[in-house]
């Protein structure tokens, strides 16, 4: 009869050590992808914010330098007419960048934040102390970074649109002050 219970509690062990082993892969594998995940988009945002920082930088000292040759008095009024319009697109372009670097500087700031959730859940992981409430941060923050993905994404793909549309319209201002 000892012998009977005792191979049932040894069963009931081994179950509840299978039963902790599986949840305890289960965060693992969450937390694995949500690590991998997270480190990839922190390298992207990273490398896309000193982008968009470059070219920020770039447009304000080609803007800066647009009209430091130019003399007002000898150009005509249809031409400072041309050349205003120009410059208005122009600073439209400028605050497109303005703009961009401002979102992604408030996405750095949410994303330091954020990271020290995520080393925190690797912390409870270390320690065995994470939980089935965990998983729903885990989630979450995986999401965030699909999220981010695709907002990188069409940042990316605004900053070289507004780069080109800002090469045109520099030419086209180059070549109404080269006018005779």
């Amino acid at each position: 009869m000892i012998m009977k219970h005792a191979i049932r509690f040894m069963s009931l062990i081994g179950v509840l050590m299978l039963t902790g082993c599986n949840s305890s892969d289960a965060y693992k594998e969450q937390l694995d992808t949500l690590n991998n995940n997270w480190s990839s988009t922190t390298e992207e945002l990273t490398s896309f914010a000193q982008s968009a920082d470059t070219e920020l930088k770039a447009w304000k000292d080609m803007y800066e330098g647009m009209d430091a040759e130019i003399d007002v008095t000898a150009i005509s009024d249809d031409k400072k007419q041309i050349l205003d319009s120009l410059d208005a697109v122009c600073r439209g372009h400028g605050d497109t960048y303005t703009l961009m670097n401002q979102e992604i500087s408030e996405l750095e700031t949410l994303w330091t934040e954020n990271a020290k959730i995520v080393e925190d859940l690797n912390d409870k992981f270390e320690n065995n102390s994470l939980s089935e409430e965990h998983l729903d941060a885990i989630d979450q923050l995986n999401r965030q970074t699909e999220e981010v993905s695709e907002k990188l994404s069409t940042w990316k793909s605004t900053l070289e649109n507004v780069k080109s549309d800002c090469a045109v319209t520099c030419q086209e201002y180059a070549k109404v002050i080269d006018q005779e």
